[in-house]
């Protein structure tokens, strides 16, 4: 690699560094509390899935329209449940 190519590195490097702001109280607490957030969400979308597989088979049985009533509503749920986001975001 040349100088000037090392000399671009570096200057860009250091414009990264200089831009980037100071961690804030609400970084911190978002790096605790994500892992926390996501056994939260594990627990949640586990147990959605538990209720909405008997559900979603009573909901096939269901007569007409109800049927399709049904299963958007339970997949709205599980959207809602195991969708994103998968991070606590501030």
């Amino acid at each position: 690699m040349g100088k000037r190519a090392c000399a671009a590195l570096v200057a860009l490097t250091l414009a990264a560094c200089a831009d980037k702001a100071p961690p804030t109280a609400a970084d911190a607490a978002a790096a605790i509390s994500t892992p926390l957030y996501v056994v939260g969400k594990s627990v949640t979308c586990a147990s959605t899935l538990g209720i909405a597989a008997p559900l979603g088979a009573l909901a096939a049985l269901a007569p007409g329209d109800d049927a399709r009533y049904f299963q958007g509503e339970i997949e709205q749920g599980l959207a809602t449940n195991c969708g994103p986001p998968y991070v606590l975001m501030r």
